[in-house]
This record gives C-alpha cells, structure tokens and sequence, in this order.
C-alpha cells in the first residue's frame, strides 16, 4: 500500500453507496441527468414483462382504493367497489342482449322473460349504468345506487338479497361516490372471452391472499370449486358472489354468440371453402371474409398481405434501401387470426399439405417466425368471392 493513503475503515465502504445514491437523487431532483463516460454505452430501461395473469383494471381498483380511502375502513373497499363492477357488467349485457332484441322484434326488448330465459338479468331503467353515469355528479347519488340495487334484486329473484344497498349512508362522500363511478366507467372491458380469463384470475388472486388456493380447476368445475374453499367463510362468499354471478352471465353470453358465429359461418360457402385448409377454424374465416369483403378491390393476392400489415417494411434513403419487420398496418385482429392460423398448421398440424412442405422448406434457413409470417401472407390463399 502507497505511503501516506489511509486505510477506509469498514464503516466509511458501507458509507459509500448511500451518499452516492443521496447525490444521484439530488440531481434527480434538479433534473440533472449525468452523461455517461465516453465508450460507455448507457442502459436501456428494463421492460417490464407482460404476465397472462395481469389484469386490465388492477390499476383503475387502485385509484378506486385511494378514492375510499377518507371515507370507509379498508376491509369495507371491496363491498363499494364490487356492487358498483357488478351493475356495470350486468348492464352491459343487458344492453348487448336487447340491442339483438331490437332488431329482431322490438316489442320482445321490453320483455324480461326474453331476457330470463338467456340467463341474463333483466335491468330495469332506474339500475342502468348509462343511468347511474348520467347523474353520477347528482347530490342524491347515493340512493339512486341503493334503488338501483334493490330494483334488480326486485326483477331477477335469485338476487334477492345479495346486493349491497347501503350506498346512502353518511360515512360515503357522494361527491367521492361521484367520482368513483366516473373511474369504474373507464374500465375497459375488453373481448368477452379476455374478460372471463380476468374475473377467472381476479378470483384467484383473491382468495390466494387469504391462503386459498383454487389450484387446476376446469371452467365447468371452477365456480364449484370456489363455493368450496369459500363455504365455511361467509364474508369472503359475500365478497365473492358478485363476481361468480358477472363470470357465469359473461360465460353463458359468450356461449351464445359462439354459436350464432357458427349458424353464419355454415350459411356461407366462402367461409366453408376457407374452413377446407387445416388450420383455419370458424373464427378465422369469418373475419378474414368480412375484412376483405369485396375480393375485387385488391388487385392480387400480395395486395391482401400488404393491406393487413404482413409485408415487410421498407426504409429508403439516398443509397440506402433495406428491409425491415413486417408494417402492421390494417386490421390487426386480421393479422393476428391469420399468424395463429399459419402458426397452427405449421407447428401443432401433423397432416400434411404442399402449402405445409412449402412453410417448412422456408422455416429450414430464416426461422420458423418468418415461416409462420410467410405462410400467413401466402400468395397462394384462397381467393374469396
């Protein structure tokens, strides 16, 4: 060790970290942003992983949280939040269901047996969320909520009793309540089958907080066994109920426009001669049918590949001119059934096919990705009209 250099002691290396974390924060502070040494590469922010099991609006049940937080006991957030998520769902099906009503036979919209004999729950005007919304900043909003609720359970007996209809009482801010409406009608509710997956997850994430564990449970056998883990607590199947009530509904409505997807998809030969190519199912030839619609506005096959995002793109600058991932551009919902359908017929299909062996021999030098992308596009599709 050089003359005259102290030895640190074991307190002052321990030391050093934080005041250099202190200094970094107080230049954050400032919005003073370092700038790296030279031939130091800076790092890119780390991205965060995307998880199947992460829900829509885990952030939005946040914000409704701090929201209550004044007002109520954190064990009483759930009982506000979910009796309003709950009028919101089963508005929204009841308003899908008429809309289909309205068009076959006006008269049969304004019958609730229609409606009960779907499984779905009649809504009557007062408990509607467009309702609800439209006088959400109205002072005597929180005995609207509370008709609203005891309308429902009023019209579908099987309610009878279970919603909450304390939504008047002085301990909740109406102008909170107000607010908490506006921020439960933001929630996106995105495709049915996506939300069922969510209500599935939330359930879980719920009890697993409590130590239960709904463990591999089919979607016949899941809503039995939430009844079992929940049967000997009965403020966790309180809390609980709403939401089996907006997955069985949500489930049923799903099942159904399954099936009227099928009648359309039999009534329509194009459909049927898409449906003779392994790999493509009902919902894939259906809106690959309804997205090009008129064949004879794309001049050929390549033109159907480039208007649906799947050719790649092209940057071009003096000299330079090269080729990048495919565009994206057009209808996504298109491109990503026909990446599923090439995906299907090139990985999981074991039948062959020339338009297979053709996918294979292309998988053997780029990569299987540029494979199943090729054979999405490919020029030899069927032509439909």
């Amino acid at each position: 060790m050089p003359r005259g250099r102290k030895r640190k002691t074991l307190a002052e290396k321990a030391q050093a970290p934080t005041r250099a974390a202190e200094v970094s924060a107080q230049l954050d502070e400032l919005g003073i942003e370092l700038s790296p040494e030279p031939g130091v590469k800076p790092s890119r922010p780390k991205k965060k992983k995307q998880n199947g099991d992460s829900l829509g609006f885990e952030a939005n049940m946040f914000l409704a949280a701090d929201k209550l937080r004044k007002n109520l006991e954190p064990s009483d957030y759930k009982h506000v939040c979910l009796g309003l998520i709950f009028l919101k769902h089963t508005s929204i099906a009841f308003e899908a269901k008429r809309a289909a009503l309205l068009k076959e036979d006006p008269a049969a919209a304004e019958d609730p047996d229609e409606y009960l004999a779907e499984n779905v729950f009649w809504v009557p005007k007062v408990a509607r969320w467009s309702h609800l919304q439209a006088n959400a900043k109205q002072p005597n909003i929180g005995k609207l909520i509370d008709d609203a609720m005891a309308a429902i359970e009023k019209a579908n007996d099987n309610l009878k009793g279970v919603l909450p209809k304390d939504y008047n009482r002085p301990a909740l801010d109406k102008m909170m309540l107000g607010e908490l409406i506006d921020l439960i009608s933001g929630i996106a509710t995105g495709e049915p089958g996506d939300k069922a997956i969510s209500i599935d997850n939330d359930l879980r994430g719920t009890l697993r907080n409590f130590g239960l564990k709904v463990g591999m449970a089919g979607a016949v056998k899941f809503e039995a066994r939430i009844r079992e883990l929940v049967e000997d607590l009965p403020d966790m199947a309180f809390l609980i109920e709403p939401l089996l009530i907006v997955r069985r509904v949500l489930r049923e409505e799903l099942a159904i426009l399954h099936r009227r997807l099928l009648t359309v998809v039999r009534g329509d030969e194009v459909c049927r001669r898409l449906m003779s190519i392994h790999g493509v199912g009902p919902v894939v030839a259906l809106t690959y049918r309804a997205a090009v619609d008129v064949p004879a506005r794309f001049k050929n096959s390549k033109a159907v590949g480039a208007a649906f995002g799947l050719m790649p793109s092209k940057y071009q600058s003096g000299e330079i001119n090269r080729s990048g991932a495919i565009s994206k551009c057009g209808n996504e919902m298109v491109r990503t059934m026909l990446y599923e359908a090439a995906h299907i017929m090139l990985v999981r299909s074991t039948r062959w096919s020339w338009l297979r062996a053709w996918a294979m021999k292309i998988a053997k030098t780029p990569g299987r990705k540029k494979a199943v992308v090729a054979l999405a596009r490919c020029d030899y599709a069927p032509h439909v009209g």
